[in-house]
């Protein structure tokens, strides 16, 4: 088994920490609401149980050292893809949900340089649509309309 990295390590004990602190912090919950949730944190602690079990009582055998391979010069870095993620998150509150998701449909897109922009904007166009109006009509739910105000 392949020795986790450090930045995997970190992840790990994040998540672990945000499990046990959403079991602690829902004690008090009513149980039928928070039953699959604290189902799925219970679940993630265990999985990270195991993963630590089989990561440090392991097989003795070390694996054979990999091949050190070039990254794709037209791969994109995950900076930049957190980059977008985080500037979603930004513009949500700023510009609206609507909005904000039809602008990261379509700059997701080109920046993991996909270039047939009919297939970019009917996709960002139609899936937009598509979960603004189910959320709006049929599940009830309001979506964060923005400092702007879009109504859409």
């Amino acid at each position: 088994m392949a020795k986790i990295s450090p930045l995997e390590s970190f992840l790990l004990f994040l998540l672990a920490g945000f499990a046990g602190l959403f079991l602690f912090f829902t004690k008090d919950f009513n149980p039928t609401a928070a039953l699959f949730p604290r189902l799925v944190a219970a679940f993630s602690l265990f999985c990270i149980a195991l993963s630590l079990v089989f990561q440090f009582m392991g097989k003795g055998k070390t694996a054979p050292p990999e091949k050190t391979t070039e990254q794709n010069p037209e791969s994109v870095s995950w900076p930049a893809t957190l980059t977008l993620q985080g500037g979603y998150i930004i513009l949500i509150y700023v510009i609206g949900f609507s909005a904000a998701t039809l602008f990261y449909l379509l700059l997701s897109p080109w920046q993991m340089h996909y270039r047939r922009w009919g297939v970019i904007l009917l996709h960002g166009l139609l899936l937009t649509l598509s979960v603004a109006v189910s959320f709006h009509w049929l599940f009830h739910v309001r979506l964060p309309k923005g400092l702007i105000g879009i109504p859409w």
